[in-house]
């Protein structure tokens, strides 16, 4: 079984090449890890620093779903946020128009707000702000690595989906990068 010091010299080591090959990266960690324990390790560390997810959404929610629950092997803040969520819960998203039905959401509409405005110097066309509600059991898993209340979930099982157009303020200079995740 891999460690998380092996996890992290995959994801992160100097022939990784940066955040937005850290999905490929933790996909292939993913396809070959032993067991549910290893898998859940492999995407909770990785998770979290990966960009441009978008394309990999499909294949890993369907990876996701063949390993789910991840509760069993949550701890630590991701654990208490976890099981601090009610049955129904309330989730937001920041991102483009065209990429609502994502991976990733957060349950504080101000890192939605965040995530619309650009982060990480990507750029966020026709940004939208989501709101919806999953079901608790529809959540993959948590992460609280960033401090951005995030919420892996099956973006089938949103219900009461709503979206408004984010008005972000002018700033000078637009960054070339598109938005992926």
């Amino acid at each position: 079984m891999l460690t998380k010091a092996e996890i992290g010299r995959r994801l992160w080591g100097p022939e990784a090449g940066g955040s937005e090959n850290t999905v490929s990266i933790m996909f292939q960690m993913l396809v070959n890890a032993q067991n549910r324990e290893e898998f859940w390790r492999i995407f909770q560390l990785g998770w979290p620093t990966a960009d441009a997810s978008w394309e990999w959404r499909t294949i890993l929610k369907d990876f996701l779903d063949h390993n789910s629950p991840a509760a069993p092997f949550l701890d630590g803040k991701d654990k208490e946020f976890y099981d601090g969520l009610p049955g129904v819960v309330t989730v937001y998203r920041g991102c483009s128009s065209d990429r609502v039905r994502g991976l990733a959401w957060t349950t504080d509409l101000d890192i939605a707000r965040q995530f619309a405005r650009g982060h990480r110097q990507i750029d966020v066309p026709s940004p939208v702000v989501a709101t919806a509600q999953i079901p608790k059991a529809a959540i993959y898993t948590v992460t609280m690595d960033r401090h951005e209340y995030e919420v892996v979930l099956n973006y089938r099982r949103l219900r009461r989906l709503k979206t408004e157009p984010y008005e972000r303020a002018p700033t000078a200079g637009n960054s070339a990068l598109h938005a992926y995740s």
